[in-house]
Formats: structure tokens, sequence, C-alpha cells
């Protein structure tokens, strides 16, 4: 068995495929959705000027994907994606994170003073990774909920007068749609940065559900993405403009998301959350969805 770095746009369905495959075996617990790899990869952390080399490793035997891991250097965070009958493998990648994360954030002028990884504590594995690698629970930082629901009947749209619902449709939206990621989480995108993303590998246009104000802005956005092996949706990121909230738009853009996954075959949906947001959880609740695990954050100090 040997590891080396993500290696291109080619690795991202390779990753994509040897997900989708673990969530059929282990049920999907603890285990990325397809669409959050190119999600985390070229949109969280390259729009932070993170090449995909520097932040994910991949372990192959004889050409076949054993596991991989993603490292997030601005918060010293770390996710190992690695079957639970693995644990040898789980450790290496764990430990080759702990090093990375600490090394490459360096490099780009940051310096996190713990090493994080978000665990499910009903997962022994993932305990034990966490255990085995030093780490232990750290009630000072935040857990996050995720949430499932069956689509069985999408609800209806229903948005304030001279409000529509649309896809994106290409980088001609790029300032429109940077400007409603930037306001709904205080963010810093420019339409050059959101361009970027809108041109990387696993993004569609069609994809990206938008709410038009009547002025023409965007009054928010949601993204889902598709699952078609195991056909489950999932909704990452969904956000309202500041000036258009309590208007009823977040839970237009997940009755519109949801007919969209049904219309596509997925049977189920997912989002996840901070647990403390109680915003969120109020909205994807009323749009239908429950609780199905929690993740806990565990850290080592530095």
């Amino acid at each position: 068995m040997s590891g080396r770095p993500y290696a291109g746009s080619s690795d991202l369905r390779t990753l994509q495929d040897f997900n989708a495959a673990m969530w059929q075996a282990h049920g999907g617990v603890g285990w990325m959705h397809v669409g959050d790899i190119p999600h985390r990869i070229y949109n969280a952390l390259g729009r932070r000027g993170f090449h995909p080399s520097e932040v994910v490793r991949i372990w192959e035997t004889n050409g076949v994907v054993a596991g991989w891991a993603m490292i997030w250097p601005r918060s010293g965070g770390i996710e190992v994606q690695v079957p639970p009958d693995s644990p040898q493998l789980a450790v290496e990648a764990g430990l080759w994170a702990c090093e990375a994360v600490v090394a490459v954030g360096e490099q780009h002028g940051h310096h996190a003073k713990s090493i994080v990884m978000d665990v499910v504590e009903s997962e022994p594995n993932m305990v034990d990774l966490a255990t085995g690698i030093g780490m232990a629970v750290d009630q000072r930082e935040g857990s996050y909920i995720v949430t499932r629901q069956a689509i069985d009947r999408p609800p209806q749209v229903h948005l304030p007068r001279s409000y529509s619902v649309r896809a994106a449709r290409g980088v001609g939206d790029a300032a429109a749609l940077a400007g409603v990621h930037s306001s709904a989480f205080n963010s810093d995108w420019t339409a050059e940065s959101y361009a970027r993303v809108m041109e990387s590998p696993g993004y569609e246009p069609s994809r990206e559900i938008v709410v038009v104000a009547p002025d023409g802005s965007f009054a928010g956005f949601c993204i889902i993405w598709m699952d078609h092996e195991n056909h489950i949706g999932m909704f990452e990121p969904v956000g309202v403009h500041a000036d258009h909230r309590r208007r009823g738009v977040g839970m237009a853009l997940m009755a519109a998301g949801l007919s969209r996954l049904s219309e596509h075959g997925m049977v189920h949906a997912m989002v996840t959350h901070e647990t403390d947001d109680p915003a969120s959880t109020a909205l994807y609740a009323a749009a239908g969805f429950l609780p199905w695990y929690r993740y806990v954050a565990w850290s080592k100090a530095l």
C-alpha cells in the first residue's frame, strides 16, 4: 500500500466512487457525501489558496483506493475516510493529516493552536482513531447535526410577490452569487473568486438554485448534490441574503431543491448544520428533515 497526493480532476471521480461504495457498504454514517468532496476541495479550501495536492492524500493498494484524508490548514482540522476494517491505515492517514495540517498551515502563514477532528461517537472506529492519534473530546468546539429525510412529496414553493426561483446560468451570474454568498455567511467572495468555483471540477450551474428578488439581485441560494448510487441528495451550502430574511426565501429554496432532487431519482436528502444554530435548526425541521447523527469535536493541543 502506498500514499500519494491528489493528482487532478480525475481523482475527484475516483474519490467519489470510493465514498459511494463505502456509503453503500457501511450505511453512510461518518462518510462524506460525494458532493461534499468537490465542495470542500474547490470551494471551501480552494478559495483560500490551497492546492488540492496540498490538502488531500490518497492511499491505494494495486491502484485501488483504500482510503484518503483531507486537511484544513487554517483551522487545524483533519478528516479521514478509511473503512472500519482498516484501523492501521486509519491511524497512518490520521498521523499524516496531523503532520501535514501543521506544515501546510505554516507554509501559508497559519498557526493553528490545536488539531481538530469531528467524530461520530456512535462509530467505534472513529473513536478508536481519534484516541489512537492522541485526541480527546473538546467541549470548547461546536458540534454538528446531520439531518435526513425521505423525499415523498416535495413541498410547494411559496415566494413573496415578484420573487422567483431559477437555476444559476453560468459565470454570468458569478457577481450576483458572490454577493449573496458573502451576505449570507459574512464572507469575502468576489465575482472572480466565485467564477473560479463555477469552473472547477464537480460544479454544475444547474444545481445551484437561486431566489431572484424584485430588483434582479439574488435573495438566496442553495447548491444540491446527488449520489446516484445511493439515491441520496445533499444541500450544501444554503444561504439567504441578510436583506431578505424572514420572507420565506429559505423554505422556498429547500422546496425547490427537494423537488429537483426527486426529479433526478433521489430517494433521500440530507443537510448538516451546527447544533447551536437555531435558525438552521428551525428551517430544516420545517422542511421535513430529522436528526440522523451528530459529529462531536475531538482535538489535541499543538
